[in-house]
């Protein structure tokens, strides 16, 4: 089990207390960044994450140091202004995570555009 940190929204939260899950959806992910996201979903369903390509939910595993999330400062550098949200810590099995460069993806990223 790995500890990971992931910022989400009021409505993520409450499908999460009410259903016990929840999970990312293509609606919410930018236009520009879904040919990015769709590989990132192929590759989880390479390696046995899940089983049809769904876009990652994203979590940190480390911010600054490892083995901390995010803390205030990155919380609102990250999130948008106006929007209020949730930081959750999340314990989750090893067979479950694809790991990546939070710098590197935001280059790439910065590509698409």
């Amino acid at each position: 089990m790995t500890r990971l940190w992931t910022l989400q929204t009021d409505a993520f939260w409450a499908a999460l207390r009410q259903r016990g899950r929840a999970q990312a959806t293509w609606r919410g992910v930018d236009r520009a960044w879904r040919p990015a996201y769709a590989w990132m979903a192929g590759q989880m369903v390479l390696r046995g994450i899940c089983r049809r390509p769904v876009p990652p939910l994203w979590a940190w595993h480390s911010c600054g140091a490892i083995g901390h999330g995010p803390g205030r400062l990155d919380v609102d550098l990250l999130w948008p202004a106006g929007r209020s949200g949730v930081k959750l810590e999340l314990r989750v099995p090893d067979t479950l995570l694809l790991l990546s460069d939070y710098a590197v993806w935001n280059e790439i990223l910065e590509q698409t555009f």
